[in-house]
């Protein structure tokens, strides 16, 4: 079975949204195995993940950052994005026990009997916290890229990063323009700080340092 991950379905990002908007996505491993995951998304240069790859023992859970980069001003009500993330998991059977978690990706893909299970979460725009928009005609603001791209994570060194992160890779197409799709139109992974966190859940020992998904 797949990992559990709350909120399942959205993740919706208050306004204003020039500013940066940080929501969390708790991903839950409730098998009798241990988990690899890592996290996907159609826009990677307007997402920060921390952590965007992991191990997840039997029972436990983690915390997934997500921050949306800050816009040059905020979409028009009823402005409907279109950015996904995609969380993919897959099993540390036995066997691949003290294999690092890169190679352990390299194997299920080849593997034939290996299984990754995905799951897709769509972005929303909300109103102001406290809020309510009145339902107006529906606009577009992005393009809907076929596939993802891995997210990115802060990467300046500060311990309190996801607190004052600055994007340096900011998107600056105006609000209403088309964006540009992940490249080659394929999910990438996203962008992460690996000094800032560790990549291993639970009571195992962490795997070696430097084991990480950066952009592929």
């Amino acid at each position: 079975m797949s990992v559990q991950i709350d909120p399942s379905s959205q993740l919706g990002f208050n306004r204003p949204l020039t500013q940066t908007v940080k929501k969390v996505l708790l991903v839950r491993n409730t098998n009798a195995q241990p988990v690899a995951f890592k996290v996907k998304t159609t826009a990677p240069k307007l997402y920060c993940v921390r952590p965007n790859s992991g191990r997840i023992e039997p029972g436990q859970s983690v915390e997934v950052s997500v921050l949306l980069q800050p816009m040059k001003e905020d979409p028009p009500p009823g402005a409907k994005c279109k950015d996904k993330f995609l969380i993919q998991s897959t099993f540390i059977t036995p066997d691949k026990e003290g294999v690092s978690l890169a190679d352990i990706w390299s194997m299920t893909e080849s593997d034939g009997d290996g299984r990754i299970h995905q799951q897709k979460i769509k972005v929303v725009y909300l109103p102001p916290e406290g809020e309510v928009f009145q339902e107006a005609e529906e606009s577009h603001f992005v393009v809907e890229p076929s596939k993802y791209a891995t997210a990115r994570a802060p990467t300046n060194g500060h311990a309190n990063v996801l607190d004052t992160f600055i994007p340096i890779h900011r998107e600056s197409t105006p609000v209403g323009h088309e964006r540009s799709p992940s490249p080659g139109g394929e999910y990438i992974i996203a962008h992460e700080d690996t000094t800032q966190h560790e990549t291993h859940y639970g009571d195992t020992p962490p795997p070696a340092p430097g084991i990480v998904n950066i952009n592929v």
